[in-house]
């Protein structure tokens, strides 16, 4: 990771400065962890202390940690212009079924929350020196403003890029979903893109806390896998307590890839639900929002 980093900056430095942007603003290496903090806190994920020293001590380069289950970094990044400066990378560290270089991203300006999206390796099947180890954005992506979500969309990366500065733009493809300062989906654009990778969400694993469901007539299981036997059928919005994480991963079709989590309803029932279905306190309900931008782009066709 750390390698990857250094060679997205030399790359800028060398050969694109002018299109990679990174802010000069005066950086407290405290002050902005305490912020990240509070903003992963609402995802139910937080930063060990461990990463915390290991940050503060890099006065802001940037620092990570690897231990049975977990892999995070906190580095600085730089996209085409874009202000976003820094990223938290999150990986689940058990899982076999997935690219071992796929993270969960967090990407900030400064102290404010810019985008959440999945990172990985750029595979071009030319075997180009000038892509080999790079990073790009893809799958379901929601960027902020101001502290709150303003878009809903999907990023992919074609092969064959004809230009190394392509690897550090976002590609947008299928829709696009806008969003009012109340959540409500107030415009889809259709883009002209069909997307080269599945439009889904990598979540490496979810931490004990409260969780509402996303989705309706999802099944909680005996055990963590989808042939195991159902306990009971829930409804979007039910508040159930995460007890653990199993961190054993399973890729469902057109679902996000996720874990299998160990949930307790409020009648004390324990049982798996998959975590693709199972949204944070401060998580959008991904599911409703495209029903609802469905809905929208139905009502501008009867126009």
């Amino acid at each position: 990771m750390k390698n990857t980093k250094v060679r997205l900056y030399l790359f800028c430095f060398i050969f694109v400065l002018p299109f990679c942007i990174y802010s000069e603003d005066t950086f407290n290496s405290s002050e902005n962890l305490d912020s990240w903090k509070k903003v992963l806190k609402e995802y139910n994920y937080s930063i060990p202390e461990e990463l915390e020293k290991r940050f503060i001590a890099s006065k802001g380069n940037g620092a990570g940690i690897k231990n049975e289950g977990l892999e995070m970094y906190i580095q600085k990044v730089a996209y085409n212009n874009e202000k976003i400066n820094f990223g938290i990378f999150i990986r689940n560290r058990k899982n076999t079924k997935y690219d071992p270089d796929t993270f969960y991203l967090f990407l900030f300006q400064n102290n404010s929350l810019s985008q959440i999206t999945t990172q990985e390796y750029y595979h071009d099947s030319l075997n180009r020196n000038d892509y080999v180890g790079e990073s790009i954005r893809l799958g379901l992506t929601i960027d902020y403003q101001n502290g709150r979500p303003f878009q809903i969309s999907c990023l992919h990366k074609k092969q064959n890029l004809t230009d190394p500065r392509q690897i550090f733009t976002k590609d947008y493809c299928g829709d696009i979903i806008n969003l009012n300062e109340e959540g409500e989906v107030v415009k889809v654009t259709t883009t002209v893109n069909q997307c080269v990778d599945p439009c889904t969400r990598y979540l490496p694993f979810k931490e004990p806390g409260i969780y509402y469901i996303m989705g309706q007539n999802v099944r909680m299981r005996s055990s963590s896998d989808s042939k195991s036997d159902i306990l009971k059928v829930l409804q979007s919005g039910e508040k159930v307590e995460l007890i653990e994480d199993s961190y054993i991963a399973e890729y469902i079709r057109g679902i996000d890839f996720a874990t299998w989590a160990k949930v307790r309803l409020e009648d004390n029932t324990e049982g798996y639900i998959y975590g693709a279905f199972l949204r944070a306190p401060g998580e959008l309900d991904i599911l409703e929002i495209k029903k609802k931008a469905n809905d929208w782009k139905k009502k501008q066709i009867k126009k």
